[in-house]
């Protein structure tokens, strides 16, 4: 009987591998070739398709020609293609495996699009970054960018740009208080529509990321702790007697200002 049930299993496994691979759904093949900005073959650059409502469907590295093969689980479609080697270029694409299977993006030929942001003042620590949300026009796709990032797309290409409102890097609050798109104000979540090189500029001003007053608070407490430490090491009358003085004063200050 178990040498029976075997031989059963085994049947069924023999009809059913080859009747699964006949049911799955066959792939389309789509090879990209991509030129850098000067022209030459692009190796070792990340593609990436998307469907225009920004779901992901595949990606792949190209190899030393500028050449990814990729496959597409449908005949047809609306895709956008991504690129991302230090840059990040976007194409938008209608795929058909009837008409072609094979599609170069020329960077050469696209306009360059810089995100930059300029801040009013340093932080003591590190420096502010401002994540830039790009979206295709007519899609659902968005990118992220980092300022001071370049954009390649083709021409009449239409993006709309959004600057987080605000970044924090001790001690500031960064505000944004303009966009300009070569030299002229637009809206933050403005359309741009991108026909030659383009600059496109956030400038944050920066504030106290706590008020001016409670600064000198704080700075007033660490000195009346400093003046503590000084005094219970100190054997000496006059020094204990100035910063007896320093901490008498420290405290009237900090009560007028409550």
């Amino acid at each position: 009987m178990r040498k029976t049930g075997l031989m059963l299993i085994l049947l069924l496994l023999t009809i059913l591998l080859p009747l699964n691979r006949v049911l799955a759904e066959p792939g389309y093949p789509l090879t990209i070739t991509v030129k850098d900005p000067e022209g030459g073959n692009l190796a070792s650059a990340t593609v990436t398709l998307y469907y225009i409502n920004g779901t992901k469907i595949t990606s792949g590295t190209t190899n030393s020609t500028g050449m990814v093969n990729l496959e597409m689980p449908v005949s047809t479609a609306n895709i956008i293609i991504a690129i991302e080697k230090g840059f990040i270029s976007l194409t938008p694409y209608s795929y058909d495996s009837s008409q072609s299977t094979q599609t170069t993006v020329d960077l050469s030929t696209y306009n360059q699009v810089t995100i930059d942001a300029t801040y009013e003042k340093s932080p003591l620590l590190g420096s502010p970054k401002a994540l830039v949300s790009i979206e295709l026009v007519g899609t659902e796709y968005v990118s992220k960018i980092s300022a001071n990032g370049t954009l390649y797309v083709g021409n009449n290409v239409q993006i709309k740009v959004a600057y987080p409102e605000s970044i924090i890097a001790f001690p500031y609050k960064y505000n944004l208080t303009e966009i300009k798109v070569n030299g002229v104000k637009v809206n933050n979540n403005s359309t741009v529509t991108i026909n030659s090189d383009t600059s496109i500029v956030g400038i944050y001003s920066a504030h106290y990321y706590l008020t001016l007053e409670t600064w000198i608070i704080v700075a007033m407490l660490v000195i009346i702790i400093v003046a503590v430490v000084v005094v219970s090491t100190s054997k000496r009358g006059p020094v204990k007697q100035a910063i007896d003085e320093i901490i008498q004063g420290s405290r009237r200050f900090v009560k007028k200002k409550r």
